[in-house]
């Protein structure tokens, strides 16, 4: 294996048996009677995921320097977490102007592994010049794979024109109140309920699945009327409940989550989110704090970098 994934004159391509996925299929109801009741979960080889992981790390090497740097994902310091902090900052910072209104296009390849050319993916990497063992491992890994690839054509209107005249081969891409972008849903007015509705139904399903493996035991009658009455009993208020348990409050989690949050952005050297302090040749009691933002609405002053701001000064 070590031989196969470091690059060199001899590099090998990787082999079509380590191409080969494992699909495990769960279930979505406790009852299934199609294939539509089903979940497809794919398993890649765990040789193959070992190879591409040490060729990544070569590939990465050589062509970080020609990433854009709003590219997020599979990068480290670039999560998607920090993407849709981008994204909604960039979004509500905008709708802090009067007489605004912000539209966004969305696109999403349905099975976009297979349909989509591999090939758009590797010729990058001979412009700049790469390193030549990472292209023909690259150039292996994507074919074999049994993929039926589709071209798309698209057209956007010019500046000015609404979005409804954008067309996706041929089609008009229709206006959504409701969209879900990288896990986050997002509705038109920019609030969170969809988005908790969704995390709650989605943890639902997540605590079926894993009943159904088996990882799960459900409790006897009497120990889940016993937890029922004692829960009933003991519960007065929010806070006494937090402080009997030693429990932090919502707030307080919230407040820590994006504290270490904000320290990890300050260390992001891609992607500059925190406001920036004006240089000056005076030290004051205040030049290590960052400057603060301003902020027309309540909305935009919840969001996330006004509050990481906010809580980085105190």
């Amino acid at each position: 294996m070590y031989k196969l994934s470091t690059p060199g004159p001899k590099y090998r391509a990787c082999p079509d048996r380590w191409k080969q996925s494992t699909v495990i299929a769960l279930p979505k109801v406790a009852d299934v009677t199609n294939l539509g009741q089903l979940r497809p979960v794919s398993l890649t080889h765990t040789f193959g995921k070992v190879v591409e992981g040490r060729v990544a790390d070569v590939a990465l090497t050589d062509k970080r320097p020609h990433i854009d740097g709003h590219q997020f994902g599979n990068l480290k310091g670039r999560s998607t977490t920090q993407y849709m902090v981008f994204l909604l900052d960039a979004i509500l910072k905008g709708l802090e102007q009067r007489n605004t209104v912000a539209q966004m296009c969305l696109i999403d390849f349905k099975k976009a592994f297979d349909n989509v050319d591999h090939g758009v993916a590797v010729t990058p990497t001979v412009q700049p010049a790469a390193v030549i063992s990472t292209i023909v491992h690259l150039s292996s890994r994507a074919g074999g794979g049994g993929r039926n690839t589709k071209d798309k054509t698209s057209w956007l209107p010019p500046h000015g024109v609404a979005f409804p005249d954008v067309h996706l081969d041929a089609n008009p891409i229709p206006c959504v109140d409701i969209a879900k972008v990288v896990g986050l849903v997002m509705n038109s007015n920019l609030t969170w309920q969809d988005h908790v509705d969704h995390i709650v139904k989605k943890a639902s399903k997540l605590f079926f699945m894993l009943f159904k493996q088996g990882r799960l035991r459900q409790h006897s009658n009497a120990s889940a009327a016993n937890t029922a009455s004692v829960s009933t009993r003991s519960y007065n208020s929010y806070i006494a409940t937090l402080t009997t348990f030693g429990l932090p409050s919502l707030e307080d989690r919230r407040g820590q989550l994006t504290l270490s949050f904000g320290e990890k952005m300050k260390e992001n050297d891609h992607l500059q989110l925190l406001p920036q302090r004006a240089p000056s040749r005076y030290q004051t009691r205040h030049s290590a704090r960052l400057p603060p933002v301003r902020c027309r609405t309540e909305r935009y002053r919840n969001s996330t970098i006004p509050y990481v701001t906010r809580l980085a000064n105190k």
